[in-house]
């Protein structure tokens, strides 16, 4: 979209550019431990690689 963001310096240290968003799609996606809803799940899924290759991937919450 034009004029969806503006880049200007940063105040200091005009090397730094800060880019300024002014219209977006904003997409958020969280896993929680207590879930608001009973029956909500969510589930890791690998690559689709060789057998060779394949490896488990365990995650650890807190």
């Amino acid at each position: 979209m034009p004029g969806a963001e503006k880049l200007i310096p940063e105040p200091g240290n005009p090397g730094v550019m800060i880019r300024q968003l002014f219209q977006l799609v904003l997409y958020e996606l969280s896993l929680v431990t207590l879930p608001a809803y009973r029956e909500s799940q969510a589930e890791l899924r690998a690559l689709r690689l060789p057998e060779t290759r394949r490896t488990t991937q365990r995650i650890i919450l807190p």
